[in-house]
């Protein structure tokens, strides 16, 4: 595995790995929790294209790529910030051991939370995080899928989020669209087309090609954006992970 680097236009520099798949067809890109941007290569690509491919992107990279990434959480570990990518959001996590059978969480102001009680069962403190994160996607992935309606003069029947373990969102037949409250911690454009593709099927329901033309009406860049999603499930840090 290679590494390399761009510069963007705004300044920035960009660090990213060269990686080589015996079942790669043509060169890609991911961006990783754990590894930042990850540029995939077939074996007989040779290493001069892959960094003409990569600057050829260089304006959906800037747009996309995030600096602060995620450090993944061992199973032992218990997050002391949570950043919510797609609101740039930061929340500091605050640990206070008291007597209790169980543990609870406090919202405090300046984006404070407080988990307090049995503070070394790390397993209660990932569900009550869990709890907290969904209860707080509800009210704002609801705000902005209402948004994204509007804007696009699309419509839902009702609105429900959860913790999927492989789907960032779904569409039922009634229209009611589900997403998953993960969806905070993926860069904004992310969580945009996620609702733009769940809105999509409320006049679609299928994957044909009238649903994707429609898609493109309002994510011109959504191909880019579905494949970076690619596995991105798993690297969310493991706190997050449903039980």
């Amino acid at each position: 595995m290679n590494t390399a680097h761009l510069h963007l236009a705004d300044g920035r520099r960009v660090d990213y790995l060269i990686q080589t798949s015996a079942r790669a067809r043509c060169v890609r890109m991911k961006l990783s929790a754990q590894q930042g941007l990850v540029v995939i290569k077939p074996a007989t690509t040779p290493h001069h294209y892959v960094t003409e491919w990569v600057n050829s992107k260089a304006a959906w990279i800037a747009k996309h790529w995030q600096p602060q990434v995620i450090a993944p959480a061992t199973p032992q570990d218990l997050p002391e910030r949570i950043e919510l990518l797609a609101l740039g959001e930061t929340f500091q996590v605050i640990y206070q051991a008291e007597a209790s059978n169980g543990v609870t969480l406090r919202s405090e102001p300046e984006r404070v939370l407080r988990i307090s009680g049995l503070i070394e069962e790390h397993t209660l403190c990932h569900q009550v995080l869990r709890r907290w994160l969904q209860r707080y996607a509800k009210q704002r992935l609801g705000e902005w899928l209402t948004q994204l309606a509007q804007e696009t003069g699309l419509s839902y029947q009702a609105c429900s989020v959860k913790g999927q373990r492989s789907r960032w969102g779904s569409c039922s037949n009634q229209g009611n669209i589900n997403l998953n409250y993960k969806l905070l911690l993926l860069p904004p454009a992310w969580a945009r087309y996620t609702m733009i593709h769940e809105l999509c099927h409320t006049v679609e329901l299928n994957h044909s090609k009238r649903f994707w033309a429609l898609v493109t009406q309002f994510a011109p860049d959504y191909p880019e954006i579905h494949h970076a999603m690619r596995g991105a499930m798993a690297e969310l840090p493991h706190w997050v992970q449903v039980d």
